[in-house]
């Protein structure tokens, strides 16, 4: 993370400002600001070599934080204040849905912080009453790559590592992954260095939000999870501190948010092992309805990984996606 870099030029005519006023003023050092990104101008972002464009680079759910120093200090209190001071908005223009907030109006007087969604930009215009900095004020726009799925750590397999709760949230696009990770939960040998016991977490999770949707994860190794529609995932293990013998039972959440899609992801093949082909016209499991999807559409058909690998009967269907952001039932 960026620590706010004030421009020397303006740092030293606001120094002598002081001086010329005898101290009349005394105004909150804007160096005193962090952020990822801030502008002291409305012109440029303040970095090495000014321009009015940056870069962030970060997994989806990561986030950043913008602020404006100048406005956040000398403008409030300088008896005579530079012209960006009218800039009192910023208005976010967000391609693709890059980050939240998007496409809203946030003041300058503040530190945003900005969700990663998917690669795009965010576009920041100055916007205000009586804004007298003219051509000096331009757009700002920061490029976003979103680099990969969002990782859940926890280390003590209490609480999550990134907020000390023990719910976490992600979003993403229909097919998009996160992972999650529990290091050092396994005892070694005699116990050294290892507070807790938590050999593997029990999976479960709202039909039809991820995949795998049930199962164990082996606290030694990161479990991949792809999301299929919005809703909860929760996994629960046997704590025991080495000192107690009573064991406890704690569950970690993470709430998911399916996002709209431009493109509709594949159709999702669905297969049952069959007892007869007469059985799949009335064939009913709700646990296969994913994300709203209807029962029923079961035909007869063979697969090769029924009775051991030697191929049977199954009932089939297929499943595609609806702009209302539900699976459907292909005829």
């Amino acid at each position: 993370m960026r620590v706010t870099r004030l421009r020397a030029g303006f740092s030293a005519a606001l120094m002598l400002f002081g001086l010329v006023l005898g101290g009349l003023v005394s105004a909150p050092s804007a160096s005193a600001i962090s952020a990822d990104f801030t502008s002291t101008d409305f012109a440029n972002w303040d970095q090495s070599t000014p321009s009015p464009i940056e870069s962030f680079t970060g997994n989806i759910g990561s986030t950043f934080t913008v602020a404006f120093p100048s406005l956040i200090s000398t403008c409030v209190t300088a008896i005579i204040k530079p012209t960006f001071c009218g800039v009192t908005q910023m208005t976010l223009e967000s391609s693709a849905g890059a980050v939240t907030p998007s496409n809203v109006v946030i003041s300058t007087s503040g530190i945003t912080t900005f969700t990663v969604v998917r690669s795009g930009t965010l576009t920041l215009t100055p916007v205000g009453i009586n804004v007298a900095c003219g051509t000096g004020c331009t757009p700002l726009t920061i490029v976003i790559t979103a680099v990969g799925p969002k990782s859940f750590v926890s280390s003590d397999c209490l609480v999550w590592n990134s907020n000390g709760g023990s719910n976490e949230g992600v979003s993403g696009r229909i097919g998009e992954t996160f992972t999650v990770t529990f290091p050092n939960l396994v005892v070694a040998a005699g116990g050294v260095g290892i507070t807790r016991s938590c050999p593997n977490f029990l999976i479960s999770s709202s039909t039809g939000t991820v995949s795998p949707a049930s199962g164990t994860i082996d606290s030694q190794n990161p479990l991949t999870f792809t999301i299929w529609g919005s809703g909860t995932v929760t996994l629960t293990s046997n704590y025991a501190p080495l000192s107690v013998s009573a064991v406890a039972s704690v569950a970690l959440t993470i709430s998911v948010t399916a996002l709209p899609t431009d493109v509709p992801p594949p159709d999702l093949l669905q297969q049952v092992g069959a007892p007869s082909a007469s059985a799949c016209s009335t064939f009913i499991d709700t646990t296969l309805n994913w994300a709203g999807a209807p029962s029923g559409g079961w035909a007869p058909s063979w697969a090769q990984w029924v009775n051991q690998g030697k191929g049977g009967a199954v009932c089939s269907r297929s499943l595609y996606w609806l702009s209302s952001g539900r699976w459907g039932v292909r005829p």
